[in-house]
């Protein structure tokens, strides 16, 4: 029986571990790693290595994670006020709850619109309608994720679970079809694509297998490491673990698994989409193996594109829904712990899903209108297809600060890290001690510091200035300025809402007063 227990346990925790990480990356970001890369050998490399080393974190973590096994919620804003200080686990916190968490919502919720709107990929509107569509449409899924939250938490938990199985069927489906489909219309074979820029122009995007510029093996990195962030929430699972043996050996083996399934899947999108994309893959699959383009008007095509559409539109609102729950249950904790203060001192459920809500309105508004008018602009006239694309259309700024807060998700991880090696030498915080964790822990922040330089380097910096000499500011539809000016008002904003909780806080220890959060905690 005690055996029985104990394999129980570890396949739930190898089956949370890979439900956990498993997500957007491998679905929305193949393609732009390839398109960073130039060439689908070196984004594989990359898959690799990255994997690699995101497996040594999951080590490392539970070490980490150790460090509240006795009480105290598994957050990053948790974790870093024990191993740096209080002053840097709230800013942190504050990044990751307010800032982090409501972007990649809005990147789901920005997916889920998109599809919807692919399966009319041929029609024509205004700047201003697609604007007034995405605002309108986003707002209403936001409010329906909070509401759920407020009033019935199950109903999220009982979502993602079916998530966690139906998330994993296309990818099966595209592990398989890539390889049988794969031919001249592979990006393995096609050398490039042809896109429609938001002004009705042709693009061509090239690669070539044969291009080993050392530069691009640095310009990856960014959506590799948005595709493995999630492995964070689940290294604190080991403090409800009734057999503690199995839990590193479950957590990393669930990570190996997810790396090696990431690398297969990569290969096979690489093999059979044009593009990289799993979106493309399917389309070929459902329309016979040939390429679907938006001006193709055959039933077969049509089938191919709405059914493609629904899936990936299902797989979005598994997204947006996961980030709302993992957002709402994050900052009730943050708020247990003491990370941030709220305004009264019993505060009630309700209002913490209002306050998930408005911050997610509020990130989402922000970059659909800052998309919209750098590309279609309010009064132009656009396809669907031109208007929505995910390199230079409407979302295409949600997409960068996607990415990036995936890299600034990362700069937190590291500094974790970096707070726990020290930690072996002051032994400031009590943990169970890990073997190989110093040499381990040093390997992983170097890397992953040269993993997020180069990702900033390569989202600042257009791979068309240094290749084409095109100018900074215009490149690739202002993806520079547009990442500086986004990535500077988060941090400002993150900065201030810090200061001025620092200033509420000395009133607040003055006061010595007790928040608390008016139902039991969910987390």
């Amino acid at each position: 029986m005690k055996n029985k227990g104990k394999l129980l346990e570890f396949l739930t925790l190898f089956a949370m571990t890979i439900g956990s990480v498993v997500g957007a990356g491998v679905y929305f970001k193949n393609k732009e790693i390839l398109l960073d890369t130039r060439n689908p050998i070196i984004a594989i490399i990359l898959w690799i290595i990255v994997g690699t080393v995101c497996v040594s974190m999951v080590y490392l973590f539970l070490e980490i994670a150790s460090s509240t096994r006795n009480g105290g919620s598994g957050t990053i804003g948790v974790w870093t006020k024990l191993f740096i200080n209080r002053k840097v686990g709230s800013f942190f916190a504050i990044l990751n709850a307010f800032f982090y968490l409501p972007v990649m919502q809005s990147m789901f919720v920005s997916f889920f619109i998109t599809f919807i709107l692919m399966m009319f990929s041929t029609a024509q509107l205004k700047g201003i309608h697609f604007l007034l569509i995405f605002l309108s449409t986003g707002i209403v899924i936001i409010i329906i994720n909070a509401l759920i939250n407020i009033f019935n938490l199950s109903i999220s938990r009982k979502y993602q679970a079916f998530g966690t199985i139906f998330k994993f069927i296309p990818l099966v489906i595209a592990l398989i079809a890539g390889v049988v489909l794969f031919d001249k219309n592979g990006a393995f074979l096609s050398g490039g694509f042809d896109t429609t820029t938001p002004t009705g122009e042709i693009k061509r995007e090239e690669w070539s297998t044969t291009n080993f510029n050392p530069l691009l093996f640095f310009r990856g990195f960014g959506g590799i490491l948005f595709a493995f962030d999630g492995f964070i929430f689940i290294c604190n699972s080991q403090r409800k673990a009734k057999h503690k043996d199995v839990v590193p050996k479950a957590l990393i083996l669930g990570m190996i698994f997810v790396s090696v399934f990431y690398t297969l899947i990569a290969i096979s999108l690489l093999m059979g989409s044009p593009d990289g994309s799993i979106v493309k893959l399917l389309e070929r699959l459902f329309n016979g193996g040939k390429v679907v383009k938006a001006t193709d008007s055959s039933v077969v095509s049509r089938i191919a594109n709405i059914l493609t559409s629904v899936i990936i539109i299902v797989i979005c609102s598994i997204g947006s829904n996961n980030l709302s729950y993992v957002s709402f249950v994050v900052i009730e904790s943050d708020i247990i712990d003491e990370l941030y203060l709220p305004s009264q001192k019993d505060i009630s459920l309700k209002k913490i899903g209002i306050i998930q809500a408005c911050l997610a309105i509020t990130v989402f508004s922000t970059f659909i209108l800052v998309g919209t008018l750098a590309t279609v602009g309010l009064t132009n006239t656009a396809t669907v297809e031109q208007a929505i694309s995910s390199t230079n259309g409407v979302i295409y700024p949600i997409q960068i600060v996607a990415t990036s807060n995936a890299c600034l998700s990362f700069v937190m991880i590291v500094t974790l890290i970096i707070g726990a090696l020290f930690n072996r030498k002051t032994n400031k915080v009590e943990v169970e001690k890990k073997k190989g964790f110093i040499v381990l822990g040093l390997i992983a922040a170097s890397c992953l510091v040269l993993f997020v330089t180069m990702s900033f380097f390569t989202i600042v910096v257009p791979l068309e200035v240094l290749t084409k000499n095109t100018s900074w500011f215009k490149a690739n539809f202002y993806q520079g300025p547009l990442f500086v000016l986004l990535t500077l008002l988060e941090l400002v904003s993150v900065s201030v809402f810090w200061f001025i909780q620092e200033k509420r806080r000395k009133k607040y220890d003055l006061e010595n007063s007790e928040v608390q959060v008016s139902k039991k905690p969910t987390a």
